[in-house]
């Protein structure tokens, strides 16, 4: 029974007409352009889906005599949507629909914008603000920014045109400079729009601008009296007692290495660290001990000066004495050498001995030829080689009274 009434069903609603034909929900689609152009090509052209208005302007201007008739039977469809059309020469019948049992579709949420932005902006930093929409509408926007409070940014737009067709857009934004120590203060960042346009989340945001803090500086100095019988106090000052390095530091004792790479550890909150170098670990004769403290600016060396005098046992002698002496002994040397032999051997006969008489002795050498005899030149006249050696013995020496005379013979 229920598949013969369901048949009957079907074949009814095919009998009604196009009154009852099945109709898409909205607006239903006409291509004016394409009427139109039948129209000039003297075709009366089927305007069913388009309104009963713009159907009866374009006839009326291609000589026809548009006439409206009401379609009861269609449901479902805007009010004034043509069904179909009927004609009896010029006169055209436009059957449109009343509108009954039609429901609009639900108009389009409107675009929303929302805001990003960094957490935190050090004090005088720049940053970008980016505003997000979830679609393009096709439409510019006009939208609103308010920042709490304003003094915390330098020069910052109050308006912002969203246009274009890209999902985001970026303002860049500066953080006004600063006072080092004043602390971090937060700013909160408001957006608004205009009609056609909503909020999205997050549509304000709070930035946090930081502190900045002035660079890190360190002092060394020792404490009290620095003795050779005393432990000597060093003791280091920073300015930043929130930050969390801790420095190296070196110990050197005239010069020599006691300590190395060793950590400068403050307490928390603390801006002092001092440190004692005892009497053991320096010799009682050292003339400085030496701190260095290694930082990211560089090295701080810092020497202990002794308020006391060196100890005598450090004292080394004088050196006149050595040099004194050591003079003496050149001058001794050097007169014994000019009178040796000092002891000249006794006579044979008796007489006083004399000091002997300095010996004179040579030899001469000759060579053979080094160069064929028969090469002529300034080489030849080297011929031949001769070399020569005299050597004389110390002695005393007598010359004769007169002296001879000179000849050239050379003997």
């Amino acid at each position: 029974m229920l598949r013969w009434w369901t048949g009957i069903a079907i074949l009814a609603l095919l009998l009604l007409g196009p009154g009852l034909a099945a109709q898409p929900t909205g607006v239903p689609a006409c291509d004016l352009a394409a009427r139109q152009a039948e129209l000039n090509q003297g075709i009366l052209a089927d305007f069913s889906k388009c309104t009963v208005a713009d159907a009866s302007r374009l006839l009326a201007a291609s000589g026809y005599t548009p006439k409206k008739r009401d379609d009861k039977a269609a449901t479902g469809l805007p009010a004034e949507t043509i069904t179909h059309q009927t004609h009896d020469g010029l006169e055209v019948y436009l059957w449109a629909a009343s509108g009954e049992g039609y429901s609009p579709p639900p108009a389009a949420d409107p675009v929303r914008f929302s805001l990003k932005a960094p957490r935190e902006v050090a004090e005088g930093g720049k940053f970008t603000l980016t505003i997000n929409r979830n679609r393009d509408d096709g439409q510019p926007h006009i939208l609103g920014l308010e920042y709490h409070p304003g003094e915390l940014l330098t020069d910052a737009p109050a308006t912002f045109t969203f246009s274009g067709n890209d999902s985001s857009a970026t303002i860049p934004l500066q953080a006004a400079p600063g006072t080092s120590g004043d602390g971090d203060k937060p700013v909160v960042i408001v957006l608004t729009v205009g009609e056609g346009a909503s909020l999205g989340k997050p549509s304000q945001l709070p930035v946090t601008i930081t502190d900045t803090r002035a660079p890190q500086s360190y002092t060394v100095t020792t404490r009290g009296e620095v003795r050779h019988d005393a432990p000597i106090t060093f003791v280091v000052t920073r300015t930043d007692l929130a930050d969390p390095v801790h420095p190296t530091y070196d110990l050197n004792e005239d010069g020599n290495l006691l300590r190395q790479g060793k950590e400068v550890v403050f307490a928390d909150g603390q801006p002092n660290w001092q440190i004692q170098v005892d009497p053991g670990e320096y010799g009682h004769c050292t003339k400085s001990v030496e701190f260095v403290l290694h930082t990211a600016g560089g090295d701080q060396p810092v020497d202990a000066a002794f308020a006391d005098a060196i100890p005598a046992d450090c004292t080394p002698p004088p050196l006149w004495p050595k040099v004194v002496g050591g003079l003496t002994v050149i001058v001794l040397i050097g007169i014994g050498l000019y009178t040796w032999p000092w002891f000249p051997p006794k006579p044979d006969d008796g007489s006083t001995p004399t000091r002997l008489l300095p010996t004179i002795t040579a030899h001469a050498n000759f060579d053979p030829p080094r160069i064929p005899p028969l090469i002529l030149g300034e080489r030849a006249l080297r011929w031949p080689g001769a070399t020569a050696q005299v050597r004389i013995e110390p002695g005393d020496t007598h010359l004769p009274d007169p002296l001879p005379v000179e000849t050239d013979d050379h003997g």
